[in-house]
């Protein structure tokens, strides 16, 4: 696969996304990766240090990420747990797209998080904010086909934004959302614009293209996952590594029981539909980043198999979002002890 990539970096634009396309691949990567080489060279190190390098950035993120949504000591955990994982670790030395991809999810999630305030009802969506979070949710469309579950992710994460701040107090709030759910429906529909032509392109590849694993059933991906998402891939299932993804599993579960904190000041000006929103949207769309690419490889797997780790890549941040807070309940309830 790696060849592939050094191979098409050398060729022209358009022979790359023709290429692409039947290499069942959007052509955003090898576009990068072609002016990469063209300033770095073709050596390996010049090769993969293009995912190394959004493989720091996608930390950085994650951090930020974790702070928008929580606080300074989560974004730190999150942060740590984000730079030792050995599954982002692995395929950040790497030069494909996974790692690329998951760095571009991670920003379009960041984008969100400032498209979407959680306290200011009122406040109208930012065009600036929606551009940039539509650039990104473009470059993560055009990174890698499975993306399209973290799409699925934001919008779910939009309704669930909306539901938990609909107006209790005062009904202007309710003109306020419909203006808002005007202007994200609008985002989405460019977005799909802007996509759909790359899909009838390469719609016959991706439509042919054969299984890429074992049929499987829920409780083996399950297993498999709660093993490859804290200890990577280059680990043999035993009774200790399937222990301790039980264990850090449980751990995630543990940090969808503590929203993120509201402060004094939040509470004394916000009423009761600001409040729930700030305290638990960021724990829900976290729980939806973790969840959705997990549950579509399995619906999809039902018609052809595609069981891969490397493309639940795109939920490892909020995989560490959700053990940082899981790791703060623990501490919380051991402090107390």
């Amino acid at each position: 696969d790696e060849g592939t990539s050094a191979a098409l970096a050398l060729r022209s634009l358009g022979t790359i996304a023709r290429n692409a396309a039947d290499d069942i691949h959007p052509p955003l990567y090898y576009w990068l990766l072609a002016l990469w080489v063209r300033l770095t060279g073709t050596s390996e190190f010049a090769l993969r240090s293009l995912s190394v390098l959004l493989g720091i950035g996608a930390v950085a993120l994650t951090m930020w990420l974790a702070r928008r949504w929580f606080s300074e000591r989560t974004a730190l955990l999150a942060g740590l747990l984000a730079a030792v994982s050995p599954l982002a670790v692995y395929y950040s030395q790497e030069a494909r797209m996974y790692i690329p991809v998951t760095f571009f999810g991670v920003a379009a999630t960041c984008a969100l998080a400032r498209v979407l305030p959680v306290v200011e009802i009122e406040r109208p969506l930012r065009v600036r904010a929606l551009a940039l979070y539509g650039v990104l949710t473009l470059a993560m469309l055009y990174s890698h086909y499975y993306a399209a579950t973290l799409l699925v992710t934001h919008n779910l994460a939009f309704l669930a934004w909306v539901w938990l701040r609909r107006p209790i107090e005062r009904p202007r709030s309710t003109r306020d959302i419909r203006r808002q759910i005007g202007a994200w429906a609008l985002t989405q529909a460019i977005i799909m614009a802007c996509y759909v032509p790359w899909l009838a392109y390469a719609w016959h590849t991706i439509r042919y293209w054969p299984s890429i694993s074992a049929p499987f059933t829920l409780e083996q991906l399950v297993l498999r996952l709660a093993q490859v998402l804290p200890l990577g891939i280059t680990v043999h299932t035993s009774t200790w590594t399937l222990a301790t993804g039980m264990a850090m599993a449980a751990l995630a579960l543990l940090g969808l029981t503590r929203p993120a904190e509201s402060t004094v000041g939040q509470v004394e000006k916000a009423g009761r539909s600001k409040v729930r929103a700030s305290r638990w949207w960021p724990v829900v769309t976290a729980a939806l980043y973790a969840a959705v690419p997990v549950g579509a490889m399995y619906a999809a797997s039902l018609r052809r198999p595609m069981y891969n780790p490397k493309f639940l890549l795109l939920a490892t941040p909020a995989y560490g979002l959700l053990l940082a807070r899981g790791l703060e309940a623990l501490t919380s309830v051991a402090r107390r002890l």
